[in-house]
């Protein structure tokens, strides 16, 4: 139409629409700001973003990621703009990271206005969210370590303690004595099971609305976007600590597709080394196309266990190690001749 023009009203400078519109979209949906290969462990899902971003400082040297009242100084920025601290391109530390889109200059815009709003947290419901056991499609993951859950909080806990969560089996059986928050913070609950070990098998995590922020208001629990409702976290725990040995089926099942194939995905290639561990592509991958990264009946010189024992110093999940008893039974997989029946 000529003559005519149309006024698009920016988003409000919001930690909801900074979620939303930026970390959702482009940083935590499929990318790998989320489960436990994120990296440096920063975590872009709703409510753990801002405890990984606020007054936190920068992995790369640049001061605070995100600096309350002070966007010139919030290295957040100059990611999303693709730029060094003097304010140089540098598209290789952009984010997201190419082939992805860049951040429009609209949404730049929010997130400046909001960190020089002083970045204030969200006013909705206090939310729950699993930290480190969801896929790019928001689905329970099938966890490799069976004994630790992080949950955190978009706002600061009251009441943080274990007579408001429950644990369950398959059967609706509770195995109380096999929880514990061994610590709290105002935002982050850890829950171990340390103490007792429990077989494989599946169990939900129950947090009920009885779990209030500091002003004594109840959780969105079911995440209506209304207080109150029950949380619930269904996983499983992995067969894999139970074995010795285990197939190559059992370690793509219980290990590269929960812990690896979001950043090495068919996707993804030229950003994570060249290397998919997508169920299908990576036996070939790791072992018949080069360069080789597992050598059939030698471990040691294999690079997928120098990866995953950070032996050159590269650490693989980066910021997540993998217990040594996991590695073993991959090192035992190859010793036995790596084959895939």
């Amino acid at each position: 139409m000529t003559g005519c023009s149309i006024d698009i009203e920016p988003p409000a400078a919001t930690y909801e629409n900074v979620q939303s519109l930026v970390f959702d979209r482009g940083c935590h949906s499929a990318q790998c700001h989320k489960g436990p290969t994120a990296p440096l462990g920063l975590h872009l899902g709703p409510g753990a973003s801002y405890r990984g971003l606020v007054n936190v400082s920068s992995a790369h040297g640049n001061g605070l990621l995100v600096s309350p009242g002070d966007a010139d100084n919030s290295h957040l920025l100059d990611l999303l703009r693709g730029v060094d601290a003097n304010d140089q391109p540098d598209p290789d530390n952009r984010m997201p990271p190419a082939p992805d889109d860049e951040v429009s200059q609209v949404l730049i815009d929010m997130v400046t206005t909001w960190i020089s709003n002083g970045a204030p947290r969200s006013q909705a419901p206090t939310r729950l969210t699993v930290l480190n056991l969801f896929d790019a499609q928001d689905q329970p993951k099938t966890p490799l370590m069976p004994d630790r859950i992080q949950v955190a909080a978009s706002h600061p806990l009251g009441n943080a303690d274990a007579s408001h969560m429950s644990l369950v089996d398959s059967n609706g059986v509770k195995v109380q004595d096999a929880l514990a928050v061994t610590s709290s913070t105002t935002d982050l609950i850890q829950i171990d099971f340390d103490e007792t070990t429990l077989p494989s098998g599946d169990y939900t995590l129950i947090i009920a609305d009885s779990l209030t922020n500091t002003a004594a208001e109840p959780i969105d629990g079911d995440g209506d976007g209304a207080a109150g409702g029950t949380f619930r976290f269904e996983f499983q725990l992995s067969p894999l600590q139970d074995l010795t040995s285990a197939t190559f089926t059992e370690i793509q099942e219980y290990l590269f597709t929960p812990y690896c194939d979001n950043c090495h995905s068919n996707d993804d290639q030229d950003n994570y080394g060249g290397l998919s561990l997508e169920a299908g592509s990576s036996y070939d991958e790791l072992l018949n196309e080069a360069p080789a990264r597992v050598e059939a009946g030698s471990p040691d010189t294999s690079l997928l266990i120098q990866r995953l024992e950070a032996i050159d110093g590269t650490e693989m999940p980066p910021g997540n190690p993998l217990p040594q008893a996991v590695i073993d039974i991959v090192r035992q997989w190859i010793s036995d001749g790596a084959t895939n029946p």
